[in-house]
């Protein structure tokens, strides 16, 4: 999905898994124009992600 904002924008990527009728974000990942690392904001499953920046 697109996301800007004042300093940029980018490409966010997610994963989701619905168990019993509720979700839980499993991954979530911001990919930004012009930036050479990914950030991660949320990783439960811990996926490689190679060169990439850990968000909050």
């Amino acid at each position: 999905m697109p996301v800007h904002g004042a300093k940029g924008k980018g490409t966010a990527y997610s994963t989701a898994v619905r168990t019993a009728g509720t979700w839980s974000l499993r991954l979530l990942v911001v990919r930004v124009e012009g930036a050479d690392a990914p950030i991660v904001l949320i990783n439960e499953d811990h996926v490689p992600i190679p060169n990439a920046a850990i968000g909050i």
